[in-house]
């Protein structure tokens, strides 16, 4: 892509502090050149969706291995952070860490630093998203059930459930129509 093969010192410090590159230099550059098939907007795009106050920091090595750190900030309160390695050799993203504060629970962050995390593996070309989750996170996976919960997600991932509401359907049917449900899943595997 041309847009990659152009890409230089300046385009990365342009998306300071929103995306910052840890030792910045053309090294750095020309690894993102051999390694990353996306541009540096679209990658801190695609990872920051949804999460106004996110910043994350990004390092790429020369093997294409690496790791993005991304905390979220609102009101001078750390409110989540989120560890991503990743390792272009083994095609594979690995979650290290999420972390939310208390204050922020409840309002479908862990969701969203998920499927943001998900969408960045897949435009990467990663094959596979793994993550050990131990205490309370092996509680919050199993919990997610039905993913994603939160509909603007649901929706985007699965456009089925864009369909317009049946003209008769009233009361408890068109409100059963427009949130989705586990029946508007595919099979798991």
């Amino acid at each position: 892509m041309a847009a990659i093969a152009a890409l230089t010192v300046a385009d990365f410090q342009l998306l300071e502090p929103r995306l910052t590159v840890v030792q910045l230099d053309d090294e750095f550059v020309s690894s993102w050149k051999l390694w990353i098939p996306i541009t540096p907007m679209s990658l801190a795009d695609t990872l920051m969706a949804g999460l106004g106050g996110a910043e994350a920091d990004l390092a790429l090595y020369p093997d294409g291995g690496g790791s993005i750190d991304l905390t979220l900030q609102a009101d001078g309160e750390t409110r989540a952070i989120l560890q991503l390695r990743f390792t272009f050799r083994d095609h594979e993203m690995a979650i290290d860490e999420i972390r939310i504060a208390q204050s922020a629970t409840g309002r479908g962050l862990f969701q969203r630093m998920i499927f943001n995390t998900e969408r960045l593996a897949s435009l990467l070309g990663l094959g596979s998203l793994t993550v050990l989750a131990t205490d309370i996170g092996s509680y919050a996976l199993a919990t997610v059930g039905v993913y994603p919960r939160d509909t603007a997600l649901f929706r985007k991932i699965h456009p089925a459930a864009n369909r317009p509401l049946s003209p008769d359907a009233t009361g408890a049917q068109a409100s059963d129509e427009a949130e989705p449900s586990p029946r508007d899943l595919p099979p798991p595997g």
